[in-house]
């Protein structure tokens, strides 16, 4: 396909796999058909030159306008066959209707992601049902991956189309963890980790928006960018889904996305034929072997370092991260040389390693040198810099130029993988200087630009903690502030799936005691029916109701030897900063007291 014809002018293509795609914009449909036929007929003399035939079957002609007044009787051939005019079809997966409201792919997706939640359903079911984490595992992949495919165009949808996703996703929640249809929707979000659609979506999208730009050399990153900086007018109902995101993300760091003025070539990789610009070597010993043996893996590296060639120079890197901090350092012991400097907040361990690497081929740069021994006890960095991959983190491709210029000069460079913590002498003092640094207020900073998995990483936390937030707002007094993270803990759900959803019910207070009940039978006064002067709730049952004191009397004395306060969040399982171990105790202890009250069979 490398020579298929170029577009004419007004007209654009793309091209995946075997599909291809021909658009034109214009305000008069003919016009429009003139241009596209035009182009048509090169198609078909290209096709002709070399023995093809297309399926006219399979080809399609759709016209986009929200006019009703819009003339769909045009007639477009190839190689003297008329194309089908539909209103909807579906490509790549998405269905396209001719008003681009995207209520044919919303109806046909919630109608086969309708199907798989059946069975999850029926997989739930009994007392031998699977259990949570393998139902959402399956909600993940046979529901949710219908859901969001494609969508960096869906988080463009209405908000009454955003819904019917979301009343899907509330069902399939809901079937997972036994809850009843009152529950509130942002305590099943919390507990079974499981965010929003519309919040999914544009994660999806932004994760795509980022990474598509540190690609300039991408054809998508050019009609990208037309997209975001044309001087095309948008209306409101007609703008696309990466605008606004684009926007949003540009107040971010200034990060100015789309508007990269980096080369268009995609860099290619060496060949096979032409040498590296540096020599990899690993550890003669394993990782494993040398921590089981410190002395042996000390000597093996003495015996190395001691038979190096005259005019050669090792040098020592390490990275250390603490409290979302980084530091890198290098030394040079045979000069007495150490550095270290800081990284800005949010940077990974894996480029401060590659930031000490840089730093230190930055420094013997102007030193006339024969061999530059460069010892990492970082695997992934040093692996990272000998790939044959193109578009890796940007201190690489600063690593890769420094060697080659060394190299140009007379400089040969080896990088050496070394095990950590096993006494070797550089990487110990390494080490040291990298603690020493972070714990030092007055240590430099050395500023790097983050990597985009690192602006991801920031753009993700910030986003789920906003999320929490939202949780948090919606239902104050099933979320409070002492549950930490979203999701269930270990201690919050149990072996037999009947008593995880009971557990569940008693955390949310929407189960069948008298005083949920209330809320759906008019004639229920909601009082417990052994008259309790208090409304039946898990707080009542759990806690002061007498009729079940003999059973509660053994669950209380755990809690109190535990030297806890008997009271509902200790029990259900919410107060975070409680020891796993007494967790544990404290569930089985309901546990056991719901068996034998019978409460169980009533919750």
């Amino acid at each position: 396909m490398y020579d298929f014809p170029i577009p004419a002018p007004l007209c654009h293509t793309a091209l995946f796999a075997d599909n291809i795609e021909l658009h034109t914009s214009s305000n008069s449909n003919v016009r429009a058909a003139e241009v596209l036929q035009r182009y048509l007929n090169h198609i078909g003399l290209w096709a002709t030159d070399w023995c093809l035939v297309f399926s006219i079957d399979k080809c399609v002609l759709l016209i986009f306008s929200r006019r009703r007044s819009m003339n769909q009787d045009l007639t477009l051939t190839l190689n003297n066959l008329s194309i089908p005019i539909e209103t909807t079809f579906k490509f790549l997966g998405v269905h396209f209707d001719k008003k681009l409201s995207w209520n044919a792919h919303v109806s046909i997706t919630l109608a086969k992601a309708s199907r798989n939640l059946n069975a999850i359903k029926i997989l739930a079911r009994g007392k031998i049902g699977l259990n949570f984490r393998s139902l959402v595992r399956l909600y993940k992949s046979l529901i949710r991956s219908r859901l969001e495919y494609g969508a960096v165009v869906l988080s463009s949808l209405s908000k009454s189309q955003t819904y019917s996703f979301e009343v899907l996703q509330n069902s399939a929640m809901r079937s997972i963890i036994g809850a009843f249809k009152s529950t509130a929707v942002a305590l099943l979000n919390w507990e079974l980790n499981i965010e929003p659609i519309d919040f999914r979506w544009k994660s999806l999208a932004i994760n795509y928006l980022l990474n598509l730009n540190a690609k300039p050399f991408k054809m998508t990153y050019h009609t990208a960018s037309s997209i975001v900086y044309g001087n095309i007018k948008w209306k409101p109902r007609s703008t696309p889904a990466i605008v606004p995101l684009c926007k949003n993300l540009n107040l971010i760091d200034n990060l100015n996305i789309f508007n990269n003025s980096a080369s268009t070539v995609r860099p290619l990789p060496p060949p096979p034929w032409q040498s590296p610009h540096s020599e990899f070597s690993k550890f003669p010993i394993t990782k494993k072997m040398s921590l089981q043996n410190p002395g042996l893996a000390r000597a093996t590296f003495l015996e190395l370092y001691e038979s190096q060639p005259a005019n050669t120079i090792n040098v020592f890197t390490d990275g250390a991260l603490r409290d979302n901090r980084a530091a890198c350092v290098f030394t040079i012991p045979s000069r007495d040389v150490n550095k270290a400097w800081k990284l800005p907040d949010n940077r990974s361990i894996f480029s401060a390693e590659l930031a000490a690497i840089r730093q230190a081929l930055d420094y013997i740069y102007n030193f006339e040198i024969a061999v530059v021994n460069i010892f990492s006890d970082s695997l992934a960095s040093v692996m990272a810099i000998h790939s044959q991959r193109v578009d890796s983190h940007h201190l690489i491709k600063d690593i890769r130029q420094i060697v080659s210029n060394l190299l140009s000069s007379g400089t040969r460079t080896n990088f050496i993988w070394i095990p950590s913590h096993v006494t070797i002498p550089g990487n110990e003092r390494a080490d040291e200087l990298a603690t020493q640094c972070l714990s030092d207020p007055a240590s430099p900073v050395l500023s790097i630009t983050p990597s985009t998995s690192e602006f991801l990483n920031v753009i993700h936390s910030a986003r789920i903690s906003n999320l929490s937030r939202s949780l948090r707002l919606a239902c104050p007094t099933l979320l409070p502030s002492s549950r930490c993270r979203m999701g269930l803990r270990p201690w919050q759900v149990h072996k037999s799936t009947v008593i995880s959803r009971i557990l569940h019910r008693l955390r949310s207070g929407r189960n069948r005691l008298n005083k949920t009940l209330r809320h759906f039978d008019a004639d229920n006064d909601g009082f417990y029916p052994n008259g309790c002067p208090n409304l039946e709730d898990s707080n009542h049952v759990l806690t002061v109701c007498p009729t079940y004191e003999i059973s509660r009397e053994p669950i209380r004395s755990l809690v109190s030897g535990l030297k806890l306060d008997f009271v509902l969040p200790v029990l259900i399982g919410i107060c975070e900063n409680i020891p796993c171990n007494s967790q544990f105790k404290i569930r089985d202890g309901v546990v056991k007291f719901l068996t034998q009250s019978g409460l169980i069979s009533r919750i």
